[in-house]
């Protein structure tokens, strides 16, 4: 159950609600523009953090692609992606010693010819659309696996941003469907 409340951050005018679910997490702030967006239950996945969820993540994005007619190259690129950012916020967003009930959700948009994944986390705080990449190995000898899931989903998106707002992480990963 769902107690909703309006705030106004920072005295900027943009209010933001706040949805308090019973188990005390709030989900991240969606603006006024964002809550007139028509969304169904399917277009919206909490996860769990655990890695066994991927796979759930990986069905529901196929889906969702199977139900709104995308091409198989627009599936490939946001299942990469939501599987890389999904991977690295469960291995590196929660720390064990957090007081906080974790949570990870991902959200589902579309429009004329794009479609966007949002992914809300309330995890340490990562900006992967401007952190340093590792760099590339030489020769096969000297490279290592890991660590290039960013550079990875950078090079394959259409878009890569990131934001945190009041203590919840926002990854927005997009495609075109053309």
């Amino acid at each position: 159950m769902m107690d909703d409340g309006v705030i106004d951050l920072a005295g900027g005018g943009v209010k933001s609600f706040f949805p308090k679910f019973s188990s005390g997490v709030e989900e991240l702030p969606v603006t006024e523009k964002e809550v007139g967006v028509p969304r169904g239950k399917d277009d919206e996945l909490w996860l769990a953090v655990d890695i066994e969820e991927l796979g759930r993540a990986s069905t529901w994005i196929e889906d969702l692609a199977i139900r709104d007619g995308w091409a198989e190259r627009p599936l490939f690129k946001l299942q990469l992606g939501l599987e890389e950012a999904l991977a690295n916020i469960i291995n590196h967003g929660f720390p064990a010693d957090r007081s906080v009930k974790p949570f990870i959700r991902v959200a589902y948009e579309r429009s004329a010819g794009k479609v966007w994944l949002t992914i809300s986390d309330n995890g340490v705080a990562f900006d992967p659309s401007s952190s340093d990449l590792a760099p590339l190995a030489t020769s096969v000898e000297t490279a290592s696996l890991g660590g290039h899931g960013i550079r990875l989903m950078r090079q394959l998106l259409d878009e890569f941003s990131y934001c945190q707002i009041d203590g919840y992480n926002r990854l927005v990963m997009g495609v075109h469907l053309a």
